[in-house]
């Protein structure tokens, strides 16, 4: 008897041990996750909203109550592209791969407004019990693509003014190559 009261005290202190510890790694996840700047969501195997970080909800708008629970797809997607991923999914929850798993992509997204906009997506699939759950992470990129385009309408302003020029411009590296030649230095040359 008291062998058996012992080893019940026993499992009892293990069981208070793992739970506490089973605490510690959920806070760690939740502090990590609150504090991302990216959206981190999470998807279940029927394709609804299983995680929604709070940066998420300033990403998309929705709050985390509204989000768990309904199709990701249908609530961020523009709808466009809901056929596509419908087909696309049914290989996913078979086989936990598709075309964006493992991989980092760009996609549109809408926020809750209907407002489209790019997104970064990194994505992983995760075998549990119930089947493959897909873990994205995703950045709203609109601000770089702004930048790109600024960058490209500068960079098609300068050679337009380089090549507009009847005087011969060129511009080198710092070893000396030239990266910039504009036409009439090419004719005089014979390029």
């Amino acid at each position: 008897v008291v062998t058996e009261i012992t080893a019940r005290k026993e499992a009892e202190i293990q069981r208070e041990v793992a739970l506490e510890a089973l605490n510690k790694s959920r806070a760690l996840v939740y502090a990590i996750t609150d504090s991302a700047q990216d959206a981190i969501l999470m998807m279940d195997p029927a394709g609804c909203i299983s995680f929604w970080n709070p940066a998420a909800e300033n990403i998309f708008a929705y709050t985390k109550k509204e989000a768990i629970g309904r199709k990701l797809h249908q609530l961020i997607a523009p709808e466009r592209f809901l056929e596509a991923f419908h087909a696309a999914f049914e290989g996913f929850k078979t086989t936990g791969q598709g075309a964006a798993t493992d991989k980092t992509i760009e996609l549109q997204a809408c926020r809750k407004n209907g407002e489209e906009f790019p997104i970064e997506l990194s994505l992983s699939a995760l075998h549990l019990e119930d089947g493959w759950h897909a873990l994205g992470i995703m950045r709203d990129i609109t601000a770089r693509k702004q930048a790109e385009q600024e960058l490209r309408r500068s960079e098609a302003l300068y050679r337009t003014f380089i090549n507009a020029t009847s005087d011969m411009v060129f511009l080198k590296d710092e070893q000396l190559r030239n990266i910039v030649v504009n036409r009439p230095l090419a004719a005089f040359f014979g390029k």
